[in-house]
């Protein structure tokens, strides 16, 4: 390199002839060690080959792993414990609590005598119940609750899933992951969604009408039902049957609490296309049990 000045050959940043400032000395380009480059594109390699496995696993985690027992799993659930020839004949509720996570509450007919005492072996009849939703209902669920009325109090019992596995030992093999057994149809206004089939006209649904999620439903229950008045909404049905048929009609239960030690609050809907028996609301809260049945029109107007 020569200096643009006195021409004069250079060697650094400036001419030592003239003095001329010439800028930082070029510097070759370098070229990447063959090792290196290797290196860099098996690190590229190696995170998307971990990316595409942690979705792998999160799609079978979705997929195969456990998942909450829904309402229609109590289908399942009754084919198996009829098949036991017990007595008590229980009702079963699956939901959602914000402290005790998934819910399964058991409500079961115990013979009264004639205004006596509960039989003294009320409890060990109550572990049949337990040992078969142990056994049989397909789902993860974290408490059971197993209730009755009798003779005007309310007797219940409740076992988490610690307590289920020390009592019945574990669980079947792929029921906590067992798939959800419904038609995965889509609820409309007047229809319930998700249903499976229990008997000949009764069908067991996940969800229910969407007008059963409206604020002039809501405004009916809180009309009806004394201590629901501060309710800002219902929770999602703990059970939804739709019957076929004669009846035409879609009845959904709503719990508003964890029935562990006391007496269940519950929303009962009952609806039908028949304009003068739109929807009927009963409730039984705070041991107070009420009841109506409003038409179409006076649905439509809840909120004038």
């Amino acid at each position: 390199m020569n200096c643009p000045r006195c021409t004069a050959p250079v060697r650094g940043p400036f001419c030592s002839h003239c003095g001329l400032p010439l800028g930082p000395a070029a510097v070759p380009p370098q070229t990447p060690a063959p090792h290196a480059s290797r290196k860099a594109a098996w690190l590229v390699i190696g995170g998307v080959l971990s990316l595409v496995l942690l979705l792998i696993l999160g799609f079978l985690a979705v997929q195969y792993g456990p998942r909450p027992t829904r309402p229609t799993d109590v289908a399942v659930f009754l084919e198996e414990f009829e098949g036991q020839g017990s007595s008590l004949d229980p009702f079963v509720l699956v939901y959602e609590d914000e402290a005790e996570g998934t819910v399964v509450y058991a409500s079961v007919s115990v013979e009264d005598d004639l205004g006596g005492s509960i039989p003294a072996d009320w409890k060990e009849q109550f572990e049949g119940v337990f040992w078969a939703l142990w056994k049989y209902l397909p789902g993860r669920f974290d408490l059971a609750v197993v209730g009755t009325h009798y003779s005007g109090s309310y007797y219940s019992r409740y076992m988490g899933r610690v307590t289920l596995r020390e009592e019945f030992g574990p669980r079947p093999s792929g029921l906590d992951s067992a798939p959800p057994v419904h038609d995965e149809s889509k609820p409309t206004e007047e229809r319930p969604g998700e249903c499976a089939s229990a008997g000949e006209w009764a069908r067991f649904c996940d969800r229910a009408p969407l007008m059963m999620d409206t604020p002039e439903t809501l405004a009916l229950v809180r009309k009806t039902c004394p201590g629901t008045v501060r309710l800002s909404s219902l929770p999602a049905p703990a059970a939804v049957t739709r019957w076929d048929g004669l009846l035409d009609r879609t009845s959904a239960v709503f719990m508003l609490n964890v029935p562990k030690e006391e007496r269940p609050d519950l929303v009962f809907l009952d609806h039908g296309e028949d304009a003068a028996e739109y929807l009927s609301v009963s409730c039984s809260v705070r041991g107070t049990r009420t009841s109506e049945t409003y038409t179409r029109r006076e649905y439509e107007s809840a909120l004038r």
